[in-house]
């Protein structure tokens, strides 16, 4: 506690994940995170709710899970109706570099190095954020949304660039388009389907932007 008293003086602004494999569901019992949260409160700490970051709870397994945009869903709904007085929230934390670290870099969590398996991290996040947003704004239908994202670009150092960098600096901008449902361009648009998005995942998600106030934030790599 003596951390979140230290970030007063009343009215500051604070990123807090409160953990997914540890929230409490159950109306009336405690969680771990309801005295920190309270604490916030009686200071005039207004947090910005980051609900996944980078990974998820070992029962969901990665990010190829079909399953993982309903259950974050879920949880979002459950961390809304919890806390109805929290305005600020970051469904998913940079879906690009969650879903390229976790596959093409093959750093974290899957650890799939191949296309197909970037587009279905990258899907499935994005639907994620999507739902989540909708799940939000029915408990507070004036909540900001923080979407954040790594702005990076890869300048070569020759004259002709290559294929490799070309691709992945186009890959950077494919979480936001899906987003916020701006058309990728024909070719990056071939290359989602030649890596498995289907031409209705694609509709679903060109039908419009996440709910809720839209603050973007482009976080230097």
């Amino acid at each position: 506690m003596n951390a979140i008293q230290h970030l007063a003086p009343s009215g500051s602004t604070v990123a807090a994940p409160p953990l997914p494999e540890r929230f409490m569901f159950a109306t009336g019992i405690e969680c771990f995170a309801d005295p920190v949260m309270a604490e916030m409160r009686r200071l005039g700490i207004e947090p910005i709710l980051d609900l996944l970051h980078f990974g998820v709870p070992d029962w969901i397994g990665d990010f190829q899970n079909p399953a993982l945009p309903l259950h974050l869903a879920e949880y979002a709904a459950a961390v809304a109706a919890r806390y109805p007085w929290v305005r600020y929230w970051t469904p998913v934390n940079e879906i690009h570099v969650s879903a390229r670290m976790s596959t093409l870099d093959g750093l974290w969590n899957e650890q799939i190095r191949t296309e197909r398996a970037f587009v279905t991290a990258l899907k499935h996040l994005t639907a994620a954020s999507k739902l989540a947003c909708a799940e939000i704004t029915r408990v507070r239908p004036d909540a900001v949304i923080v979407h954040s994202e790594s702005a990076e670009i890869v300048h070569e150092a020759r004259m002709l660039p290559t294929a490799g960098i070309t691709l992945a600096n186009r890959q950077r901008f494919l979480a936001l388009d899906l987003l916020f449902a701006k058309p990728p361009g024909a070719e990056m648009t071939g290359y989602l389907r030649d890596n498995g998005l289907s031409v209705a995942e694609h509709a679903w998600f060109m039908q419009g932007e996440p709910a809720g106030a839209a603050a973007r934030v482009l976080q230097p790599a």
